[in-house]
């Protein structure tokens, strides 16, 4: 201190000043911008419709036909296609989810077909309207079904009604 009440402050100490102030503005607009850009609704049910398909189709214990070595994830067993066996391999909540599978040859003729939760499934009729408390999603995929220990192809349908909220 030369002059009284004047401080000099040298090089180091006008940096870290700088750093200071740059630190603080990063610091804000990361919350600010967080704040904004953060969804607090998450919608989940594309995400349920999502895990249950996969998991219909690719889980050991629902439509995945398996030997005696392993699983074939992705091939349909046709015995697995029943309402008892689909009921065991999805847990659901009461009141959850509804849905249908119908099994296609490549001649688009019905080879099997399953529904399972029924009550909610036939709740998807008031899916088109404006006032419906349930949201439908069906799908194709084309699968392979084992049929006689030969690989057959053919189309899967899969029918979703979820009751929403």
């Amino acid at each position: 201190m030369d002059k009284k009440g004047f401080v000099f402050l040298t090089e180091e100490q006008m940096s870290l000043v700088v750093y200071v102030f740059v630190i603080l503005f990063v610091c804000g607009v990361l919350i600010v911008g967080s704040y904004l850009f953060t969804d607090k609704n998450i919608e989940t049910q594309g995400l349920e419709r999502h895990l249950l398909i996969n998991g219909l189709l690719y889980s050991p214990t629902c439509l995945s036909y398996s030997d005696e070595l392993r699983s074939y994830p992705g091939i349909i067993d046709l015995d697995n296609f029943n309402e008892n066996k689909l009921s065991n391999c999805i847990s659901y909540e009461f009141g959850g989810q509804g849905f249908k599978l119908i099994l296609y040859d490549v001649n688009e003729t019905i080879l099997k077909e399953v529904e399972v939760n029924p009550q909610v499934f036939t709740q998807g009729l008031l899916c088109g309207l404006k006032e419906s408390n349930f949201e439908c999603f069906s799908k194709r995929d084309y699968v392979l079904f084992e049929n006689n220990s030969f690989f057959e192809s053919g189309y899967l349908d899969i029918k979703v009604v979820t009751p929403v909220g």
